[in-house]
């Protein structure tokens, strides 16, 4: 399912509540991520998810292509 961009950054930050009140991550870090159209997605940039905010979240194409977003993102995964 994708979601409108602002909606899936909503939907990220209350899912990365959830994991730390479920102790769901390891201390606060941990990754979540929406996908927003077939080529791009939504996802937190890998650090403290204690006080996400949307501007944290970062937009990225499948390509690993920054599209919108101010921080890194610094995990990467393997697509083969």
């Amino acid at each position: 399912m994708a979601y409108e961009e602002k909606e899936a950054k909503k939907k990220i930050i209350e899912a990365a509540e959830r994991m730390l009140v479920e102790g769901l991550t390891s201390g606060n870090l941990g990754s979540v991520s929406a996908r927003i159209s077939p080529e791009s997605f939504v996802i937190t940039p890998g650090f403290d998810m204690d006080h996400l905010t949307p501007d944290d979240i970062v937009t990225l194409s499948v390509n690993d292509v920054p599209l919108r977003g101010i921080r890194i993102v610094w995990c990467r995964w393997d697509r083969t």
